[in-house]
C-alpha cells in the first residue's frame, strides 16, 4: 500500500548540481476530447530535454468520466483503462525525472470513493515509482549542490508542497496551512497563476522576526476549452505553464511563466 501523506518524499540531487527546474504537471485529462496533445507534446519534449528538469505531478492526468460527472462518458476518446495505460507510459517517460505524484478528484472522486482504487497508485507501481505517490498531499526536501554557509559542505534543502485542490485566496490560503515550505503548487480550477506569499516568522532561537517568502503557484491546464466550462459561460483560461528554479550554494528560487 502506499505511504502516507504525512512522510515527506526526500530526494537528494546530485552535489554538483547547481540548479534544478522543476516542473508541474497536472490537468491533463488524458482521453478527454479537449486533451490538448499538441501543447503537451511541446511541454514533454522540453522537460524531457532539461538536464536540469524534474517533475512534480499534480492530479486529472485522466479524465475518467462516469455516469453523473461533470464529464461526459460519451465524448471520451480513451476509456478509463486505456487512460491509466496512457498514464504509466508517461511516468515511465520520466523516469527519475519525477519527484512526486498527488491524484486528482478525477481520479479519487470517480475511481477511489466509488470502488475503493486508485488508478494513479497503480500507474506509479507499474512505473516502479510507487515511493513517490501520495494519495492527497505530497511534501517533498529536496536537497541540492552544497550550501555556501554550512562549514561542512551540506547540501541546500528546499521544502515544499503539492496537491491538486487548494483555495487561494486573499487573507488565507491552502499554503499557510504548513509552516517552513518554500513553495506550494496546486492546479484543478485550470487558471495558472503565479502568486507570492509571505509570513512572518519568530525565530525563538536568536530571539529575532524575519519574513519568509512562499512561491505559491496555479499551475494551469492540458486542456482546450469547452465542455462544461465553455456551457457554463467560464472564462477561457490562459495556457501559460510555470517552471520552479532551485540553487545550489546560496537558497535562493525563482518562478518563470512560459507558454510552451
Amino acid at each position: 500500500m502506499f505511504l502516507p501523506d504525512w512522510m515527506p518524499i526526500c530526494r537528494n540531487l546530485p552535489r554538483e548540481m547547481e540548479f534544478a527546474n522543476i516542473y508541474f504537471i497536472h490537468d491533463l485529462h488524458f482521453g478527454s476530447h479537449l486533451f490538448d496533445e499538441n501543447k503537451w507534446e511541446r511541454y514533454k519534449r522540453l522537460i524531457r530535454a532539461d538536464d536540469h528538469g524534474f517533475v512534480c505531478w499534480i492530479g486529472d492526468l485522466m479524465e475518467n468520466a462516469i455516469p453523473g460527472s461533470k464529464s461526459d462518458p460519451l465524448l471520451q476518446k480513451l476509456n478509463p483503462f486505456q487512460q491509466k495505460e496512457m498514464v504509466i507510459e508517461q511516468f515511465i517517460d520520466f523516469g527519475d525525472q519525477t519527484i512526486s505524484v498527488v491524484p486528482g478528484n478525477h481520479e479519487y472522486n470517480r475511481t477511489t470513493k466509488a470502488c475503493g482504487l486508485y488508478p494513479i497508485y497503480d500507474a506509479c507501481e507499474r512505473a516502479g515509482i510507487g515511493d513517490r505517490y501520495r494519495n492527497i498531499i505530497s511534501f517533498v526536501n529536496i536537497g541540492i549542490g552544497r550550501s555556501s554557509k554550512d562549514p561542512k559542505n551540506k547540501q541546500t534543502h528546499y521544502f515544499g508542497q503539492t496537491q491538486h485542490k487548494a483555495k487561494d485566496c486573499r487573507n488565507y490560503g491552502t499554503s499557510d496551512f504548513s509552516d517552513g515550505i518554500d513553495f506550494f503548487a496546486f492546479g484543478h480550477d485550470h487558471r495558472p497563476g503565479d502568486n507570492p506569499r509571505a509570513k512572518l516568522v519568530f525565530d525563538r532561537h536568536n530571539n529575532t522576526i524575519y519574513k519568509r517568502n512562499i512561491e505559491n503557484i496555479d499551475c494551469g491546464s492540458g486542456c482546450v476549452f469547452g465542455g462544461y466550462a465553455a456551457e457554463n459561460a467560464n472564462r477561457p483560461q490562459s495556457d501559460k505553464v510555470y517552471m520552479l528554479t532551485i540553487f545550489g550554494g546560496e537558497k535562493k528560487l525563482e518562478t518563470r511563466g512560459f507558454y510552451p
